[in-house]
């Protein structure tokens, strides 16, 4: 006959082994919650499966001189919002290689056949030309778009038309390509995650 106090020893090991999981899956789920958050974190935005990271952003924002540059030493929300109009153009490039790969195309390819009629007619060199003269000359309230327009009038007024071609051209197509993306984020759930910045900022 067994001893009863082994019988009572073998159950509390028993118990114990079989509480054991239970506080190393509450240490799992806290680990997990925690890998989360951090994940989380560093996320910019999700576009379907597809994530574009925090990093990715920053990369592509220290990328655009003209842009970083146009935001550099102005406040928290300035910069954020030129962060996020970047953003929204790297959303726009998942969503259309999304839709190439349903379509069995290359995103180049979908890309040039959405922009390939774009033009800049001399018309609107003109009116931008003296809009542009005209906020330099009376001044604005954003400091990003006073660089910009400083930045595109310096030099000749050869020079100065020829940067607001290639500027305004650059543009023209960004909105296109938002423009299209727009109409895929119907079937695509998008989510951004980039986190404005707090009104103490």
């Amino acid at each position: 006959m067994r001893n009863p106090g082994s019988i009572i020893v073998v159950g509390l090991l028993l118990a114990l082994a079989s509480a054991e999981p239970d506080w190393a899956q509450e240490g799992n789920d806290a680990a997990e919650s925690e890998q989360k958050l951090s994940t989380q974190a560093a996320l910019a935005a999700k576009v379907g499966d597809d994530v574009i990271t925090l990093p990715a952003l920053e990369e592509r924002f220290a990328a655009d001189e003209e842009r970083s540059a146009e935001v550099e030493g102005l406040d928290a929300k300035q910069v954020y919002m030129a962060k996020r109009s970047k953003l929204e153009e790297m959303i726009a490039e998942v969503l259309i290689a999304q839709e190439a790969g349903r379509r069995g195309v290359a995103p180049e390819a979908l890309t040039e056949s959405l922009i390939a009629d774009i033009q800049v007619p001399d018309e609107e060199i003109d009116l931008s030309y003296r809009m542009a003269k005209q906020y330099q000359e009376k001044g604005g309230n954003s400091p990003a778009i006073k660089r910009r327009v400083d930045r595109l009038l310096a030099g000749s007024e050869e020079d100065a038309r020829k940067r607001i071609r290639e500027f305004n051209l650059r543009d023209k197509k960004r909105v296109k390509l938002l423009s299209f993306a727009h109409t895929l984020k119907e079937q695509t759930a998008v989510e951004v995650l980039l986190k404005k910045p707090s009104s103490s900022d």
